[in-house]
């Protein structure tokens, strides 16, 4: 018992120190507006906010009147009694904790708001004092209602779920203003712990502990004997449903753009907002989105970066709820019949530009073993055809031929350029080489660009507190020849010209004539992979379709997808 006190007195000793310093620093600093709930915002090409989150949590926000007064009642009974009659901290609480040599369970709602705004889990006597400074610097600067509020938007309650209206979308598919006494107490009960007591993951704990709080309130008057009987006798069923506050295409977006702040290091400050300004593209990102529903059990990515390499979209996937699993970026996938201008690029820059092969059902002898190869629909030209042929119609018998031509050499040539290592083969022709549709962009945006290379980057500026701390400055270098991808970008504009010549229609004959701009581009498509990778002088799009599994991609209009995303993204810039 001395020792417990001898401990208090010192805990008690040393936090007032702390806490004399704190304020004497921080003099009259005042804490952000808790309503907006506004320490990282990111805003899009034309200074929209697009997303905005408190210590990384997003949640949809309700004030506190279109809370009920069950919710208010129930929530302070729960976590903090005597929440409008102190200062930000109880003293019999933390008597109690010390007493019970706990970490926790001394904190006011005041402290867990706090927690929830600037820090983490982790269980300390250091992250005790800060949460008792800033308690106690909160209840200077803002009304007990105005943190009840702030704190019943950002309590978590498990599931990924930040605040009481998500939780109640997500567990009962209620407002929160039409939830039963009964389901109010679940909730109230999952934020003491997210795991135990959520009904999804232990049913019978979440009952248990329902029922339980649901006595509590009867006995301490909160509830009458029919409200308490109506509440003991409820069914607890569970109607999830669907809290989204963005779009997937925002999500996933906002993922890379805070990748990218945590690399910049820049100093954390619990009274400040940092605002992010991007490049994101909210019409195009829209307008692409939509196409998302004509898929069926397939997923999808779409990626567009502007001239100086600022991304507009990265649409990671069909549902980040599902997978946040950003496949455009991470993803590996067989590169299909995109890898032809790989094969080309390095034949121009031989000299080779005017070469020409004959487009022939063609059996094909290296070192001793036989090889056999189609073109799409077994289509063949039975003629000599230029490059710009080929490109248009992605005739296989020519890549492969000037493939063999260049002793299979041509296609590793360029991917050595950017670093890329791959197995040499007959099939490589025809994209064999795995690779995300993001570094395959990167090759492309040189293609595009007389040469040049650049770093993909989300983040144009950073503001905080009024202060610009970072401006992105894009670092374009030279990486191939620019004679030999300027005469590439225009041999790609083939795709789209009609050709009265070819027995094939060019790949992009399709979408031409409702192209607001001149493109540039080549589609790909293999027995589980369709792509189509375009640009314009102003913008380079990547879109790709295919299973998350190697299943084969059979639905027609899936295949033809990623050519109307490309059509749907460049009009949308234009």
């Amino acid at each position: 018992m001395k020792k417990t006190i001898v401990l208090l007195s010192k805990f008690a000793l040393y936090s007032i120190i702390i806490l004399s310093i704190l304020f004497v620093i921080d003099g009259k600093k005042t804490i952000n507006d808790i309503t907006q709930m506004n320490k990282i915002q990111i805003y899009d090409r034309n200074n929209s906010l697009i997303y905005t989150s408190s210590n990384l949590h997003e949640g949809n926000y309700l004030k506190l009147e279109e809370m009920s007064d069950k919710i208010l009642k129930i929530f302070i009974f729960s976590e903090d009694k005597r929440f409008y009659r102190h200062n930000g901290f109880d003293l019999y609480r933390i008597l109690k904790s010390f007493f019970s040599s706990s970490t926790s369970g001394a904190s006011t709602i005041t402290q867990q708001y706090i927690k929830n705004l600037y820090f983490n889990n982790e269980r300390s006597y250091i992250r005790k004092i800060k949460e008792l400074y800033l308690g106690i610097r909160l209840e200077m600067d803002y009304s007990k209602n105005e943190i009840l509020e702030g704190y019943l938007n950002t309590i978590y309650f498990g599931n990924d779920q930040y605040g009481i209206y998500d939780a109640s979308i997500y567990y009962f598919n209620k407002h929160p203003y039409n939830l039963s006494i009964a389901q109010i107490c679940v909730l109230a009960n999952i934020i003491k712990n997210p795991t135990t007591y959520c009904p999804i993951i232990n049913y019978n704990n979440a009952l248990i502990k329902r029922n339980s709080l649901i006595r509590s309130l009867y006995n301490s008057k909160i509830i009458n004997s029919s409200e308490y009987n109506e509440a003991i006798q409820e069914k607890l069923i569970i109607s999830k449903g669907k809290p989204q506050k963005y779009d997937d295409s925002i999500l996933y977006f906002k993922d890379i753009v805070l990748n990218e702040l945590a690399k910049l290091n820049i100093k954390k400050d619990y009274n400040q907002t940092i605002k992010i300004y991007t490049n994101y593209d909210s019409n195009l990102n829209k307008n692409v989105s939509n196409l998302f529903s004509n898929l069926s059990n397939e997923n999808s990515s779409f990626i567009c970066v502007n001239k100086e390499g600022y991304y507009l979209s990265v649409i990671g996937g069909v549902d980040y709820h599902k997978s946040s699993f950003n496949i455009g970026l991470k993803g590996k996938r067989q590169i299909a019949s995109t890898a032809k201008p790989l094969l080309y690029y390095d034949a121009i820059l031989r000299g080779y530009k005017n070469k020409t092969f004959s487009s022939n059902n063609t059996k094909f002898i290296i070192n001793g073993d036989t090889y056999r190869f189609k073109n799409y629909g077994s289509i063949y030209e039975n003629r000599e055809i230029s490059m710009e042929e080929a490109l248009a119609t992605s005739d296989n018998m020519y890549a492969l031929k000037m493939h063999i031509f260049l002793k299979m050499k041509g296609i590793n040539r360029t991917l050595a350029k950017f670093n890329i290592k791959d197995n040499e083969s007959v099939s490589q022709a025809l994209g064999t080489t795995s690779m995300s549709l993001n570094t395959l962009l990167k090759i492309y945006y040189s293609f595009a660009n007389e040469g040049k290379t650049t770093s993909f980057r989300a983040i144009d500026k950073v503001i905080i507190n009024k202060k610009n701390v970072y401006k992105s400055h894009p670092d374009i270098t030279k990486l191939l020849d620019k004679d030999a991808c300027n005469i590439l970008k225009e041999k790609m504009h083939a795709m789209f010209l009609p050709n009265s010549n070819l027995k094939s229609k060019p790949t992009g004959l399709r979408i031409a004539s409702k192209l607001e701009k001149k493109a540039y581009g080549k589609s790909g498509l293999d027995d589980y992979n369709s792509y189509m990778i375009g640009f314009t002088d102003d913008y380079l799009i990547g879109a790709w379709v295919g299973y998350n599994e190697n299943i084969p991609l059979v639905n027609i209009s899936s295949k033809a997808l990623p050519k109307l995303m490309f059509l749907e993204g460049i009009n949308s810039l234009y």
